[in-house]
């Protein structure tokens, strides 16, 4: 049994849940998927911080758009993904966002490198599970 670690990160609640149903539906009879989840920078930066000092996140999900850190150091799922990436450079990173834009996509892929990045009003079910799973086996995958 293969047991993942995953951290989501949105901050709508609804957004989430409809994330992890869609895993735990999909996920294959050897994967057992622990979640935990985040609605703002604050507490996905003290779970990432605490993670990196005990299990680290096998995969992480972040939506760029989120208000900010209290203390004006993170500012966004890109903040979160580029500090994931320091503290746990084995941890799969996937952006999910409402950005289309090219340049934007473009800047977030040079800048992180992420193992995935999907665009969320293209997203269906099937192919977030899809993705999920392509990542595990051979990232990245790009929406």
């Amino acid at each position: 049994m293969t047991e993942l670690k995953i951290l989501m990160v949105d901050d709508h609640p609804i957004i989430i849940e409809g994330y992890q149903n869609v895993l735990q539906a999909t996920k294959t009879d050897d994967q057992e998927l622990l979640i935990e989840t985040a609605n703002n920078c604050d507490t996905a930066q003290l779970m990432i911080e605490r993670a990196a000092d005990n299990r680290p996140y096998d995969v992480c999900f972040f939506d760029i758009s989120l208000p900010g850190s209290l203390d004006g150091t993170i500012t966004s799922g890109e903040d979160l993904a580029t500090l994931s990436k320091q503290l746990m450079p084995n941890a799969k990173i996937i952006i999910l966002t409402m950005f289309n834009e090219t340049f934007r996509i473009h800047n977030i892929i040079k800048e992180i490198n992420p193992d995935g990045f999907l665009i969320k009003s293209d997203l269906t079910s099937m192919e977030l599970a899809d993705a999920f799973q392509h990542i595990l086996k051979s990232p990245p995958y790009y929406s």
